[in-house]
């Protein structure tokens, strides 16, 4: 986003981490727990600001915030490479074996994914 001009008040990390939270419990409890966490986040968030938690946010250092931000675009990044590629889907029971599975198709890349 930073490329496109982004602001201070940019909330592409925290939305990141919260889609692949969502999507996790949307596949252990179905899509109807969709709203209910959203719903919930939300509700959370408005307690920490009316508590003024969210004052405690200047303590933490910028460096740890760009950490989780650079870590978020990762997942989010790495969970599309499959449709970058052109290649076929891969399941893993993990994050790191679904990345290889990905990698290891690249010589199966379909050149029209990229045009």
């Amino acid at each position: 986003m930073g490329f496109l001009g982004g602001s201070d008040f940019n909330i592409c990390g925290p939305a990141g981490a919260l889609v692949s939270i969502v999507a996790q419990y949307s596949i252990l409890f179905g899509p109807l727990i969709i709203p209910k966490i959203t719903i919930a986040a939300g509700c959370i968030t408005v307690l920490f600001f009316v508590c003024r938690i969210e004052q405690a946010m200047l303590f933490v250092n910028t460096s740890v915030m760009q950490g989780f931000s650079l870590s978020v675009a990762c997942v989010i990044g790495f969970s599309q490479l499959e449709m970058f590629l052109g290649t076929q889907p891969q399941t893993s029971p993990n994050w790191f074996g679904k990345l290889t599975l990905q990698l290891m198709q690249i010589p199966q890349t379909s050149l029209s994914s990229f045009v």
